[in-house]
């Protein structure tokens, strides 16, 4: 019976071992691997693969490629996704070793069960308004730019229209009601030259593609404020004094921004207009974590 039970113990071993070894394909794609901004990638043909979690050795499905030209460095599918998708990353070198789920940088479609905590893998608005492409829309036969600015003004909120069709980020949209950034996107009509746009529950301010006006626009969030302290972190400490009746009032106090954003010389006591995305960081003293630019009065 000991003998037995021995037989079954590395019998099971094997599976395990094996597991990230079913279906072996004799011809093995080479991918390549380099760092950006702290993590490694991978790199096949034109597409550029990204950690998205860790994962088990079950997971694996068929080897398809090594990494870097190192046999331990085993890339295999990941179950019955698409391999142009999703890869595993295992490397095999008889120590603890964990398989690392691969997205390539340009899905956003996440099976489900899974998640990521990589500040990269957020797919959100964060990732699509930092595009290397500007994010275009065509509504009323005008291709309108994302400025980058979220819409603070009382009353951004009944949409007029959804943008259905979609095309390459690298694309300008043709058609009306078409975006280079997806679909599902509602609308809605502000100042002469401007629509606003809810991407993932933030409206974002798109200005006519042909205009040249650089400007913050009027339904960006602002107030006016004095300098109280200026910290040695580069932070200022501000006090409120008063903010525009298109805009959700903020409380009478103190509040943390970023001081980076005001470009002349200031000191203590300077009164300044403050530029944000109406976030507040309800802290004591209250932090604003997005401030677009500080205007010296």
């Amino acid at each position: 019976m000991k003998k037995f039970k021995t037989l079954v113990l590395f019998a099971t071993l094997g599976i395990c071992l094996a597991a990230c070894e079913k279906n072996t394909n004799d011809d093995l794609l080479s991918y390549t691997t380099s760092e950006a901004e702290g993590f490694q990638t991978l790199q096949i043909d034109d597409k550029v693969f990204v950690p998205f979690t860790l994962v088990t050795p079950a997971d694996c499905g068929n080897q398809i490629g090594i990494a870097g030209n190192d046999s331990k460095d085993k890339i295999y599918e990941y179950k019955d996704f698409s391999s142009n998708e999703w890869i595993i990353e295992y490397y095999e070198s008889g120590e603890m070793d964990v398989p690392m789920l691969y997205r390539e940088q340009n899905v956003d479609d996440i099976p489900d069960g899974i998640s990521s905590d990589y500040e990269w893998n957020n797919t959100s608005k964060n990732e699509s308004c930092t595009s290397e492409y500007p994010m275009l829309i065509m509504v009323n036969d005008l291709v309108y730019k994302n400025t980058g600015y979220i819409c603070s003004a009382v009353g951004c909120g009944t949409m007029d229209g959804t943008i259905d069709k979609t095309l390459d980020s690298k694309d300008t949209p043709t058609e009306n009601n078409q975006s280079n950034f997806g679909t599902g996107y509602n609308y809605q009509y502000s100042t002469e030259g401007q629509i606003v746009v809810d991407i993932d529950g933030e409206k974002y301010i798109f200005r006519d593609s042909k205009l040249t006006d650089s400007s913050i626009p009027i339904e960006v969030a602002n107030f006016t404020a004095t300098i109280k302290e200026v910290r040695n972190d580069g932070q200022l400490l501000v006090t409120f004094v008063d903010v525009d009746d298109m805009f959700v009032s903020l409380a009478d106090g103190d509040y943390v921004v970023d001081g980076s954003t005001l470009e002349t010389d200031f000191s203590e006591g300077d009164s300044v207009r403050i530029w944000f995305d109406g976030s507040v960081e309800e802290v004591l003293p209250a932090i604003l974590p997005n401030v677009y630019i500080i205007e010296l009065l």
